[in-house]
Order: C-alpha cells, then structure tokens, then sequence
C-alpha cells in the first residue's frame, strides 16, 4: 500500500498523456439463448511515464448478476425496483473469461486488491463491484511497451433494465466486451458500472466482426466493410419509403380508432395494425442462417452495436463545410414512422450546425437507432445513438439533437462523464437548446417583432414555451424549472460526481443549470468570442481527454473569464448582487454593482436591462462588477433590473432593480393576482386574493377570501391572512400564517421559522416552530434528518358566550423538541420520530414512533407502524393518549374535532397518530401507551387491506386488539392520506365479534391527511 500511495502523489505532476488500445473482436449472437459468444484480443500501449504492474479491466455486464452489485444499489437508491424483482433468467453476466497476457494465463484479482483509484471516486463502490476486476501482468509493463491480452467471453445478455439488454427480438448490445480502465495523468479511473452515471475509455482503434441471423438489421459504431450489407440495406431503405408512401398525409380517424397496442421496451405504444406493415417489420423470429458484418474505426474510445429484424432504414447525407461528406441513417419500427421519417435531417442539421460551431465531425456516418433504453430518452456512442421508442416528431427532434450532439462532448472531446458529468451533459444541452431555439431569459430581441405577435406583452420564452406576460406583470427570471430547483435549495455543487446526484439535480444541475449559465456567459461575452473559444478548445482537445480545467484554459487563451465561468459551474454557493444608485438627472444614473461574496463570479460580466411600464424590454446592457457606470436609459424606461434571466441564480434579489418613477423607488411594488401559484418576481411584491369557502360541524358554512404571498416554489418570506366568515355561527373566524426561511450550505438544507394562528370549530390555536432539514447522502442508503422546536398556546370556546378558555392561563400550552429521519428507496421507505415535550406546569411528555412500507413483491407492500408514549401523571386531559388517536395540537384535518356531530360518517373520522386504532370509541385514555398497527394488502387487490391494530396499557395493565378491512387505502409509501375501514372482530366489539352485519357498518372510521402545510389554511 505504501508503493501505491507514493505512486499517487506522483500523479498530479505527470505531463499530458494517454494511452492506446487496439482491439480485435469476434462475436455471435444466439438470441434462442439471448448470449453473446466471443474472443477479444488487445493490444494495449503504456504511453505515460510510469511502470504499470497490472490492469483494470470492466467486466461490464457483471453488473447486471445479482441485486447486490453497485448498478442494483443505485436502482434501488433511485427507487426503481425492476431490476430488483427481475428473474434470475432475466439478469446478465459475463464468464468463460480466459485471459491470457503475451501468452501466458493471468487470473483476475476483485477490484479491491488494486491500486488507489484516481481522486473523487468512491473506494466502497468497488467493494460492489463484480464488473471491475484487477489484471496483474505477468511482467511490469514498461513506458512506450505494448502487451497483448486475449480471452473467450460469453455474455448473458439481460432484459432491458438500463442501457446493454434485450426485449423480445431487439437487442441493444452496449457496455459489453471486456475493456480496460482509463489511466491518465491523474490515476486509475476504475467505474462500477451505473445507471446515473456514464463512462471514460481509453482512445483506439476497432476490428469488430459481428455474427448475427440473417434476417437481423444491425446498426453499429464504425464502417461497415461488407459490400452484401451496403446493398442489403439499400434494399431495405427502398421497402422503407415505398411503405411510406401509401401512408396518407395525416392520420384518418378511421386508422386511429384501429390502433393496435404492442409491447416495446416495457411500455405500451400505438402502432397501425400489424397487417399493413411489410412482413420483414412483423418479424419476431430469428433466421437459421447466419451472416458475418465487418466493422472497422479507428480514433473512437468505444464500440456499441444494436440489432432487430423488424428495422426500417432511411437515411441522406450532408457535406461539411470542410468538404467531408457524412451518412446520415436513422433504423427505427414502421409504428414510429411519422415521426422518424425526418430523422435523417435531423441527423443532418446537427452535424452541420455543431460542425461550425464547435469543429469539424470527422467520421464517415451519424446513425439514430430505435431501441429497448431504459436508461433515459437516448444515449450516445460513438458515430451512433439508441432512442426510446417515441412517436412525438418534436420530442423526437430534440432527443436527436441531443444524442448526435453527444459525438462532441463526450465522443470527440472525451471527457471524465462520472467525474464531472456537465462537462459532457450540460455543455451538450447548450448545444441542444441553441439548436432547438430555446433560450432560458428574456426571448425579445427585437421588440417590434414581439409586438407584432403579442402587442402590449413581453415574450418570456421558458426552455422552449414561450409565455405572453400581460404588460406591467413580466416575471423577470429565467426557465421555471430552475427557478423551482433553486427555491427548493436542492442545488448540489456541479464538482461532484455522477452518483452522489439526487434524480433531481442530475437533471435541474447537470443538464439544465449548466445549459443555462453557459448560454447566459456566451450571451453576455458575445456569441462569436464564445464560439471561437470553442472551436479553439476543440482543436485543442479532440480525440484527447479534456478535464474541467482544461476548458477553462481554452476560454482563458481566448481572452474570456473561464477561471470564473468554471469556479461558478462548479459551486453552490449563491451569489448576491447589488446594484447602488444615485440619480443625477432626468434618465441619467450612476450605477454601483457589487457582489458578495467576492470570490467567486470576479471577472464575468452581468447583464441587465431596462423596460418600459408595458414590460417591453428598451435595451440591454453588460456591466462589469466592481466597476461604477453612468447610464443615459432610453426615454419611457420605467424599471431598470440587474441579472434578469437569473442564469447566475440569486436569492436576494431586492437590490437588483429600481424604479425611475414614484416614491420608494427601490422597493418592491405589490403585484395581485388570482393565480393559486406564482414564480417570484423581481421588483415585484406578488399579493394573491382567492376565494375561499369550507365546512365542519361546530362552525357550518363558512366563506372568506385567502390573501398569500408565496407557497410555491418556496420563498424566503411567505405569509397567508384567511378571514372567513361562519354562516351558521354568524361569527369571523379564520387563520394566519408567516414563514420565514434561510437556505444555507451544507450540512442543513432548509431553515423555516414557522408562525401560525388559526381560530375554527370553538378551537383557537396558535404555534411558533423552528425547524432544520438536513441534506442527505444520494450515492447511499441516506436518511434525511430533521430537528425541530415547536410551542402552542391553546384556547378553547364557550360557542354561545363567544369566549375563549386559555389552557395554562394563556402561557405556553405545550412546548416540544422533536427529531425525524426518513430514508426512502425502491423497497423500503423506513421513517423514526422521537418527541419530548412539556407543558411548563411539571408534565414531562415523550413519544416515539416508526414506520415501515416494505415492498415484498412488485405490487405487494404491507406497511408496519409502532408507537410508544408516556406522560406524568397529573398531566392535563389534551397531553394523555388515546388508542384510538388522538390530535391535541390541531394538527389534522378533522371535520368534527370533538366528534360531537350527529351525522356518523363525520363523528368517525380518527387521525393516524398515538395508538390509530380503527375503532369508532375514543374512551380508552391512559398515561403510558405501547402500540403497533400492520396492514396487509389483499393478494391480487392491493387497495383492500387487512388491518391489524394491538395495543398495551402498562399502568392498566389492560390490551386491546382489532382486525379491520381497509376500503379502499390510498397511501404514498408510508405516509397514509386516505381510507376508510370497516372491524371485523377484536375488542370493537362485545365479545370480540360482531352481532350483525349492521354492526360492522355502524362501526366504520376514517382518515384524511393533507401531506402539504395546507392544514392552517383550510376552515378545520
């Protein structure tokens, strides 16, 4: 160990280098057995500067072995069960494995008797790690040496689960021949095999011969050597078009109403109905006879390949500005083909605008395939992409865009896609939304044109939706998306690697922060110095291993801030910037921009704008920061607003705007409206005024109107008023509400300060709480930890005198330190509260309580929850507990809180807190309390239930017990919204049966729980 770590401090001063590797590859498809059977042999080049005793080797479809693999945990992780629950004659492998290095047999050593791998990887990934093995060589392999490996490899290819996988007669054959693992100048780069999370490879070259039915259509990375093939496809193509145009112009209801539903990829999809497709596109079986495909590219870093006898062909070409001429190809099924009948444009407007923009693409053919993906819309390979089944032309478009854009970053420029997943992803979906048109700002660049099509507004085009604002109302920030990301405080830092992701940043951060910081950078510093920075890097870089700071060398070569463009991808730090005024005259100002912190954004210009009163943006402007500018506005400016697309996304945003007219000018000024959820505005205070109307027993019909600011996505302040008035009780009644929240680094999430008051049903209530989310862990079981303060004044009303009973002579009714943890997966949801109160009149109080959802099969997920409780004696009536439930705080949403009504239905209804048992009587009461509920789906009707509810009375010494029937039971995983249940037996009633059928009617209960904060909003 002390050799491998001296060797890792070496690393970080070894010159550019990389290494090359030639492969020859043999391969037969059997899909009767659904395996590959193969030979590889390698010739692998030591082009660094060190002594290489052995190999890391991926054994990629290892992944796919069992439920204990590095892939199954992240499945699991990301909650997605399938593979969990998948046959063993569904999953894959890879054995027969032979190696031999110059000859001579060489055993393979588990992943963990390696060297260190290179920095930001996690060392426990490879203790689940079956598909990464360690190859020590016989001899040290020397700087400038070259060895030969050699073996057999058999693999069983698996169901679709992720990307390598069959279904039925298609087979996407990716990730699947044994290969070694990157070593650059920063080390070992050994990658369990994931399915959030892609790949690095050494560069090389590829012989590729490939075996497969006769009957078998096969699109593949490098050029296709057989002449036979060339015209066989041809054929195809010719079936392809003439089938398409006896296809009318646009579906008939007639065609419509006959649609047919299939099973591709796991999913249903519509198609025409299987007699009018050409016998070849109804094709399930494979032919007897054989055929062999020749394959060849050199200058890749991976070869994939994908086959189905049912492919349509259709394919052009297009000419590069440098001369070189690209086939352009899409295969994909006849029930897709309206919309793949363009995709070879496609294909072609990608290649033509990224050429320019970016540099030449140098291969010979672009192709979209059709596939079984079960790893998102497409993913990309070398000179060749697989896309989902779709049959959406727009959706289409942009996945092909996508994908085929991949052929630059990361195909191209081949960097590190687990290390630093944006530098391929989110630099991508620039691309792709440049190439699609979308942009994440202010749309209106030309503001007659936008008056044209929407006078009196101002175009707000949101990723590609663009959103009429009426005049004097513009939301001024960018895609909504990220605005809800942010708000959520979610933002993980763009420096991490792809597994420690949650779902939700991987596809906010990644792809869409990225896209949008890199397109306001490029907007601001000017799109032709952007692309020309770009095309330097590209020359720089290709067929190389570009890492992070390598790009932001090349922008910095051109003369542009990416030093500072790189240290804001990579943070999560916020920004604030601040914009002091001092008016000199008429529409001249001079304007102050400052930032804090000042560490990070130093060096790239912000941009602003300034818009009359109609919301018309009047002109643009890029300032430097820390720098004083004297500005002239054009006439009719009325708002003047700093960073207005929030590409850089800031929180405090009131100092970024001011006004030219009226007092106060560098407030907010208030906006209403009658929408239900707003997006924040800057410079604008949103009020919203909604009807509201609601019911329960003591207080009747009662109607109001809600006035709110904020609820979603979340703010820093928020506040609701909700007076309302009782029809019955011809009495005001009603609730009220602040929030105010921090959002600070790691390790907390969220801060909320939390005050409420709400005054219905003869209840007055009111809380003050403290409350701290902290982050979890996503690359492991994580558990999401919360800790909170929370106090309640309690007060309850004679309903004919009008006046209130103060519990505690109005001080504190009850005040309380609680902490949860919650860990959520595909299988399993477990969640565990511990809550110790009192009541400042020497009435000590403790709870605890867990939950358990386990999910034992695919539809089968019983739910298990215990809790204890204990309170000293002489405690008041609202602090004891009851076995059938219990909500002293007004925390529920109960119809009849003193279920003192005459109507059943509204009497019956318990809340799912201290002993929940589904029993109509509430007079078991006691100081000490142990329960337990479980509930069981019925096999085969998995919304009936058979609930089990125990219990224990320690002081008592007494036990109940009871057996019910959920009807039906509507939970999200183990939080519990909605059931209704009817006992059977147990201590409900006399004897432990029921008398009558009639009895187990009268005895029915149920729950209603709202899982949002909207409880002190609503008339209960």
């Amino acid at each position: 160990m002390a050799f491998w770590a001296t060797w890792g401090l070496l690393w970080a001063q070894v010159p550019y280098f990389q290494q090359r590797v030639e492969y020859r590859i043999q391969v037969r498809l059997e899909p009767q057995t659904h395996t590959l059977h193969g030979y590889l042999r390698l010739r692998y080049t030591n082009n660094s500067p060190d002594v290489l005793p052995g190999l890391y080797f991926h054994l990629w479809p290892n992944a796919y072995q069992n439920r204990r693999t590095a892939f199954a945990r992240q499945e699991r992780i990301t909650g997605n069960s399938r593979f969990y629950f998948a046959k063993a004659s569904e999953r894959g492998r890879i054995d027969s494995l032979d190696f031999r290095v110059n000859g001579q047999p060489v055993k393979p050593l588990p992943a963990t008797q390696g060297p260190p791998p290179a920095s930001g990887y996690s060392r426990e990934l490879l203790k689940h790690a079956p598909d990464v093995v360690w190859l020590p060589l016989p001899a040290p392999l020397q700087p400038g040496q070259t060895v030969e490996i050699e073996t057999p490899f058999r693999v069983q290819v698996p169901l679709t689960f992720s990307r390598l996988g069959h279904q039925g007669p298609s087979y996407q054959i990716s990730q699947w021949y044994p290969k070694p693992a990157v070593y650059d100048r920063k080390g070992w780069h050994p990658l369990p095999y994931l399915d959030q999370g892609e790949f690095y490879s050494e560069w090389g070259r590829y012989e590729v011969e490939i075996s497969v039915p006769e009957n078998y259509i096969v699109g593949a990375t490098g050029r296709l050597l057989d002449q036979a093939e060339h015209a066989r496809l041809r054929q195809r193509e010719a079936e392809t078009r003439a089938w398409l145009a006896t296809l009318p112009q646009e579906p008939s209801p007639a065609s419509l109403s006959s649609r047919v539903r299939v099973q591709i990829s796991g999913r249903d999809t519509s198609f025409f109905p299987s007699t009018s497709l050409p016998a070849w596109a109804r094709s399930q079986k494979p032919a007897s006879t054989y055929k062999t495909l020749h394959f060849e590219q050199d200058s890749v870093h991976d070869f994939a390949w994908f086959a189905d006898p049912r492919y349509g062909v259709l394919s052009d070409t297009t000419t590069l500005y440098n001369g070189h001429r690209v086939a352009c190809v899409a295969l994909f099924y006849l029930k897709d083909a309206r919309a793949w009948q363009h995709a070879p444009q496609y294909i072609k407007y990608t290649l033509d605008s990224l050429s320019r923009a970016v540099g030449p693409y140098p291969y010979d053919h672009a192709t979209a395939v059709e596939g079984a993906l079960s790893a998102g819309g497409g993913m990309e390979y070398p000179m060749i992409t697989v896309i989902t089944p779709m049959s959406d032309t727009t959706s289409l478009k942009n996945v092909i865009i996508h994908e085929v854009g991949h052929n630059w970053f990361q195909g191209l420029l081949a960097s590190n896609e687990r290390l630093h997943p944006w530098q391929d992803e989110g630099l991508n979906s620039y691309y792709e939304n440049r190439l699609m048109g979308k942009s994440f700002g202010l749309a209106q660049e030309n503001a007659d044109s936008a008056q044209r099509k929407s006078p009196g507004r101002v175009i707000l085009d949101f990723g590609g939706v663009s959103l009429p604002v009426r005049a004097g109302k513009v939301a001024l920030i960018g895609n909504p998306l990220l605005a809800f990301y942010h708000h959520l405080n979610a933002d993980q830092p763009l420096a991490l690697s792809s597994e420690r992701y949650s779902l939700l940043s991987y596809a906010l951060g990644v792809y869409q922060r990225t896209a949008a910081v890199v397109g306001y950078f490029a907007s601001v510093v000017g799109q032709d110095r952007f692309d020309a920075a770009m095309q330097g890097y590209f020359r720089r870089w290709a067929f190389r291993h570009p890492y992070p700071e390598d790009w932001a060398a090349s922008l910095e070569a051109a003369h542009l801030p990416g030093q500072s463009l790189l240290r804001t991808l990579n943070s999560d730090q916020e920004p604030d910037f601040r914009l002091k005024v001092r008016h000199l005259n008429g529409l001249t100002y001079q304007v102050h921009l400052m930032e804090q912190p000042d560490s990070l954004w130093k060096g790239l210009p912000l941009s602003a704008i300034a818009i009359d009163r109609a919301g018309r943006v009047l002109q643009r402007y890029t300032l430097e920061l820390d720098s004083t500018h004297t500005l002239t506005l054009p006439e009719g400016t009325y708002l003047f607003v700093l960073n207005p697309e929030q590409a850089l996304f800031e929180r405090h945003v009131d100092n970024n705007f001011f006004y030219t007219r009226g007092l106060l000018r560098t407030w907010p000024r208030p906006f209403f409206h009658v929408a239900p959820l707003t997006l924040p505005q800057i410079g604008r205070l949103e009020v919203g005024l909604q009807p509201a109307a609601g019911y329960n027993y003591r207080d009747g019909l009662l109607v109001g109107l809600l006035i709110n600011h904020g609820l979603f996505p979340k703010r820093r302040v928020e506040f609701h008023l909700l007076p309302m008035y009782s029809l019955l009780r011809s009495d005001l009644r009603g609730s009220a509400g602040l929030t105010l929240r921090a959002f600070p680094s790691a390790p907390l999430q969220l801060i909320e300060t939390r005050l409420r008051t709400a005054q219905f049903a003869g209840f007055w209530r009111t809380k003050a709480a403290i409350e701290g989310t902290f982050r979890r862990r996503y690359e492991v079981f994580g558990w999401r930890h919360t800790v909170r303060l929370r106090g309640y004044f309690l007060a309850y009303q004679d309903l004919e005198r009008r006046a209130y009973r103060w519990e505690n002579s109005g001080r504190p009714a009850y005040l309380a330190a609680d902490w949860e943890a919650r860990r959520e997966e595909a299988i399993l949801t477990l969640y565990t509260s511990i809550s110790v109160g009192h009541d400042l009149q020497g009435h000590l109080r403790a709870e605890a309580e867990g939950r358990l959802s386990w999910k034992a099969a695919p539809k089968y997920r019983p739910w298990l929850r215990t809790y204890a409780g204990w309170v000293a004696a002489g405690a008041p009536a609202y602090l004891v507990f009851r076995a059938a439930g219990y909500d002293p705080f007004g925390e529920q949403v109960l119809i009849d809180r003193f279920r003192e009504g005459p109507t059943r239905l509204t009497r019956q209804q318990l809340p799912e807190t201290q002993g929940a048992w589904r029993t109509p009587t509430d007079t078991l009461q006691t100081r000490a309390l142990v329960a337990g509920n479980l509930e069981l789906p019925l096999p085969g009707l998995p919304q009936l239930v058979l609930r089990a509810d125990a219990g224990y009375l320690p002081l008592e010494k007494r036990t109940y017990w009871g057996l019910s029937l959920g009807l039906p039971v509507v939970r999200f995983r183990d939080r519990f919204l909605l059931g209704g249940y009817f006992p059977v037996l147990g201590d409900a009633f006399a004897g432990g049966k029921p008398s009558s059928f009639q009895a187990i009617l009268q005895s029915f209960t149920w729950h209603l729980n709202l899982p949002l904060d909207l409880r002190w909003g609503v008339p209960w």
